[in-house]
């Protein structure tokens, strides 16, 4: 009777959501202590499922392998050898599914494989060799910086090159995984190998499009969806995102793999992406309303979270509406929180408290603030995030940190806003090092928010508070946290205009250099914050006791040429305020004609556009210009 053959079908794929990175220093099991459990005699069969019922760390497993690769005690069979090839393989991808500290074992069973059965003529064990190539260069992916770009790059076509000497499905399946992962290899190593990455997988969709084979049409589907998120989140290079996309919806409709939904919802996600990206928001909300009614239901949890970040695109997408639309987020959340508030994952329970927390803020902005309601928001999401293990959801913990304790201060509870406002500095100090700056930038400026919005502040503890701002931002930090700085800023300007006398000089003197070290930056997050300081600094000019009237006209001047163009309205609100200056300083200084140019400067540019804020600046200066067309009584 022919004895059963084993496929040895795993595969690590190259996913995000794949194996972590890799770490720890476990033992080598090839250097431990030779086991002393018995292991009796067994046919080979036997020994085989003895291995796939074991946890990978019992010692009867390595007893099991010490035999096996014993010649004295067994022999070295081609079936002996298939058994032991699977034995190894079986246990390092049992190893990359527990802790980062077990994954340089697995490491050192592929390697193990490599080294003792490479050109292996038999088949079985030819292909394993071929996947141990394939699965150690994905750990290499993920290991990162300690690992040599030539070395990962090296596994991959190791895969490739074995591959060729297999047939059936075994060659094609692992040549189009190793196709997929050298292309993301490509891509995350470094930026100027995109267009590499791009190739290779273009060679393995041309190459396999035909494949009757799950696994292969896995592979396409994974390359055109990354492909695609390449691209979706860079407006510049956005419109490049969509083909891809489309091409994967194309490749999925006639295929009947399993978690084809998940490819198909993702695939979406990153068509509409790029379309809000490239202003075609009409359009990406209407992909992400049919992801919501086709696959919010979806049994799979990877595809609900594809649904959950799309259901929580559209609370952005209408949060940063120009003007924002307040209610339209509010009814999203709602919808959000009536889809995913049952998950229990810790990914969708974060996304829950994120949704929340959006709430909170459409409440806090409306016309008088709900900052009461904002508040039953924002603890809402802090009991959410309290499900999850201490280390999770650090990125969203601090925001709802921070939405407290600026939300109790404005309530005026001292001690509760100082509570959450502790708490965010504890979370930026988790923060990993690439973030660290990103998080404590937040938690100073919104410390300086929440402290303005308390009664009794003094200056010196907010200038305190600005100088170690000023020691974590740079010329070239992130956009983020540069505008946390301006956020701080317009703070610190909020408290000396309501502390009496005003002292201009000193709101002139945080101005100036806030404008040396950022107006040159066309970072558009920066664009109404550096045309808010400047027109701040033009008032603060034509108001100290010596007025410098004509440096705050050229300010002036410089905003409206610098930001006139604008289609951003939080930009053109400022344009207006820079005019509505000129025409006042203009009849300060008894020039009325010009005064009188600067206010039908103000109807032509604004009288069409709808924002409120514009509408204000368009009716006053169309009452100016009556006043100015009334005769003058004698």
């Amino acid at each position: 009777m022919l004895r059963p053959r084993f496929r040895f079908c795993a595969l690590l794929l190259g996913l995000g959501s794949g194996i972590a990175l890799l770490g720890g220093c476990a033992n080598d099991p090839a250097s431990a202590l030779r086991s002393t459990v018995s292991v009796p005699e067994a046919s080979m069969f036997e020994y085989r499922q003895k291995l796939a019922s074991l946890p990978a760390r019992d010692p009867a497993y390595q007893a099991i392998l010490d035999r096996l690769a014993d010649p004295a005690r067994t022999a070295q069979t081609p079936e002996n050898q298939r058994v032991l090839v699977y034995g190894y393989f079986t246990r390092a991808l049992a190893l990359t599914r527990l802790t980062p500290a077990h994954y340089r074992s697995a490491a050192a069973d592929y390697r193990r494989i490599m080294d003792q059965f490479d050109g292996n003529a038999d088949p079985e064990i030819a292909a394993t060799v071929a996947r141990s190539f394939l699965n150690l260069g994905v750990m290499r992916l993920r290991l990162g910086g300690d690992t040599p770009v030539a070395d990962k790059r090296a596994l991959y076509e190791g895969a490739l090159e074995r591959a060729k000497a297999l047939s059936g499905d075994d060659a094609e399946e692992i040549t189009a995984s190793a196709l997929y992962d050298k292309g993301l290899g490509l891509l995350l190593d470094a930026p100027k190998d995109r267009t590499a990455a791009l190739e290779t997988w273009d060679t393995l969709v041309t190459r396999f499009r035909g494949s009757r084979q799950p696994a292969v049409q896995e592979r396409l589907l994974m390359a055109r969806v990354e492909a695609a998120r390449a691209f979706s989140n860079t407006p510049s290079d956005a419109a490049k995102a969509i083909p891809f996309a489309e091409d994967a919806l194309t490749l999925a409709e006639p295929m009947g793999i399993l978690g084809k939904d998940f490819y198909i919802a993702d695939a979406l996600l990153q068509k509409g992406l790029a379309l809000y990206r490239l202003g075609r928001e009409t359009e990406a909300l209407a992909i992400g309303d049919d992801v919501l009614n086709r696959f919010s239901k979806a049994s799979e949890i990877r595809t609900r979270r594809v649904v959950s970040r799309v259901a929580l695109n559209i609370i952005y997408a209408h949060r940063d509406a120009k003007p924002r639309r307040l209610e339209a987020q509010r009814a999203a959340v709602r919808d959000f929180l009536a889809r995913f508030s049952a998950e229990t994952d810790g990914v969708s329970i974060g996304r829950v408290a994120e949704a929340l927390g959006l709430e909170g803020d459409s409440l806090s902005e409306t016309t008088p603030p709900r900052y009461e309601e904002a508040l039953d928001s924002y603890l809402a999401a802090q009991r959410r995030l309290e499900r999850l293990p201490p280390g999770d959801g650090l990125s969203v913990r601090h925001e709802i940190a921070v939405d407290l304790g600026r939300t109790y201060a404005r309530l005026n509870r001292p001690t509760d806003a100082k509570t959450y406002l502790d708490l965010s500095d504890t979370l930026a100090a988790q923060a990993p090092a690439e973030r660290k700056d990103e998080f404590t930038a937040r938690s100073l400026s919104q410390r300086v928010i929440a402290l303005v919005a308390l009664n009794g502040t003094s200056l010196s503890e907010i200038d305190a508070l600005m100088m170690r701002l000023e020691g974590r931002v740079t010329p070239t930090s992130t956009p983020f946290i540069i505008s946390q700085h301006f956020l701080a800023y317009e703070n610190q300007l909020r408290l000396i205009g309501r502390t009496p006398p005003i002292d201009w000089a000193k709101a002139l003197a945080i101005v100036e250099p806030l404008l040396q070290r950022y107006s040159d930056s066309d970072a558009p997050l920066l664009q109404p914050y550096i045309a808010r300081a400047a027109v701040n600094g033009a008032f603060a000019r034509q108001s100290l006791p010596t007025p410098q009237t004509e440096a705050a006209l050229a300010d002036v001047e410089r905003v409206v040429q610098r930001f006139g163009p604008s289609q951003d309205a939080d930009i053109l609100s400022n344009v207006a305020r820079a005019l509505s200056l000129r025409q006042r300083l203009m009849e300060t200084t008894n020039r009325p004609a010009d005064a009188k140019a600067t206010a039908e400067d103000i109807l032509r540019r604004f009288e069409n556009n709808p924002d409120p804020r514009l509408q204000d600046y368009v009716r006053a200066a169309r009452q100016k210009l009556q006043t100015l067309a009334r005769p003058v009584m004698g």
